[in-house]
């Protein structure tokens, strides 16, 4: 009878270890899909965040780029200011030319009302 209960108590402690070990496999095998998951969702995002970089890379203009444009456009920009600056002399230039001429003309017009009233 000793060895009887021996078995049953071996059988039970055998079945409760069996019942052990399923629910630490079963708690293993959710922490490893959670794992899994989150490790994913976190690749997702770091792929999106390589994406963007790809992007920022093909689409910003490098800093040579930018400071020869640049450059250039100062340049140009400066040519017009000196073009205007000359337009203004030269139109500074033709408004003295037309008061002397009209000076000249109110000149000559003085000398022959002059003229004409000394001779009297």
């Amino acid at each position: 009878m000793n060895r009887y209960r021996a078995g049953c108590i071996s059988e039970a402690l055998i079945d409760g270890v069996k019942e052990l070990l399923n629910s630490k496999m079963d708690d293993i095998e959710t922490q490893t899909t959670r794992a899994r998951e989150s490790m994913e969702k976190r690749l997702d995002a770091m792929n999106k965040i390589k994406g963007a970089m790809a992007d920022q890379s093909r689409l910003f203009l490098p800093r040579t780029e930018y400071q020869t444009s640049r450059e250039a456009t100062e340049k140009s920009l400066s040519e017009v200011r000196d073009d205007m600056m000359q337009a203004r002399g030269k139109a500074s230039q033709g408004q003295l030319l037309v008061t002397a001429a009209i000076s000249v003309v109110a000149l000559l017009i003085a000398l022959l009302n002059l003229l004409t009233h000394w001779g009297k």
